[in-house]
């Protein structure tokens, strides 16, 4: 499992806690990379809803 990395290492289960934190501090991301990330991530659904909802909402064409 570690040349395909599911598993970084193998430890006692004493250490694994302490282990499983370390790793975990590593991927923390601070606010503004998070903010780029979700930005990044729904931009084309941003854009729907402030480009061609408002057209179809004041239409009044909704499909319920």
């Amino acid at each position: 499992c570690e040349e395909h990395h599911i598993v970084m290492k193998a430890c006692h289960i004493n250490d694994l806690m302490s282990e499983a934190l370390s790793f975990a501090k590593g991927l923390n991301k601070g606010r503004k990379i998070i903010r780029a990330m979700k930005e990044g991530m729904y931009k084309d659904i941003v854009h729907v809803m402030d480009e061609e909802d408002p057209l179809i909402i004041e239409s009044g064409k909704l499909n319920i």
